[in-house]
């Protein structure tokens, strides 16, 4: 991605119906960013691992239930649709429905599996950051396009209720 979009704003929360022409940059990017992308199967995390080491400090009696709930919120998806519908934008994964949000900051509630979500979509330096707020801890998602723009790399952090760290996943998507 150029310059245009590291230095893009996020979208001015108050300009709830004015011309949006001060967030035409972001627009710009946005529309980089959008479409569909596959897993990159040469470069697959491992999410076992990464769960192993998350639980490893929590007693024996609450591990496979921490576990059980950060597999179902830190999964891996196999494919990502990135729509924009200006000036909404909605990550879907799987072939999921995604939650259309802007791009400035305020949280949206949506149902998940009966369980009330916050989603609250901003652009930060570059990436397209999206971070789902629950009852008990939260997930953020970061993509990102590679210089050449063939890639789409996704850093996905969730944090939780007596977590000692956050746990990391790195994913890579490229276009189908």
């Amino acid at each position: 991605m150029d310059s245009l979009c590291w230095n893009a704003p996020t979208l001015d929360f108050s300009d709830q119906t004015g011309t949006l022409a001060a967030a035409e940059p972001l627009r710009h990017c946005l529309e980089r960013i959008k479409g569909d992308w596959v897993l990159d199967s040469a470069d697959l995390p491992d999410l076992e691992a990464a769960l192993d080491s998350a639980v490893a400090t929590y007693p024996d009696a609450w591990r496979a239930s921490v576990r059980d709930r950060l597999r179902a919120v830190a999964r891996v998806p196999t494919r990502l649709n990135i729509s924009l519908s200006w000036p909404e934008v909605a990550v879907s994964s799987d072939g999921g429905a995604g939650v259309r949000s802007r791009p400035d900051g305020v949280a949206v509630p949506f149902q998940d599996a009966g369980e009330e979500i916050w989603l609250a979509t901003t652009w930060k330096t570059n990436r397209l950051v999206q971070v789902f707020q629950a009852s008990d801890g939260l997930r953020e998602d970061a993509y990102s396009l590679s210089p050449e723009e063939r890639r789409l790399h996704l850093v996905a952090t969730t944090s939780g209720d007596g977590m000692p760290r956050p746990l990391v996943i790195t994913m890579r998507f490229r276009r189908p």
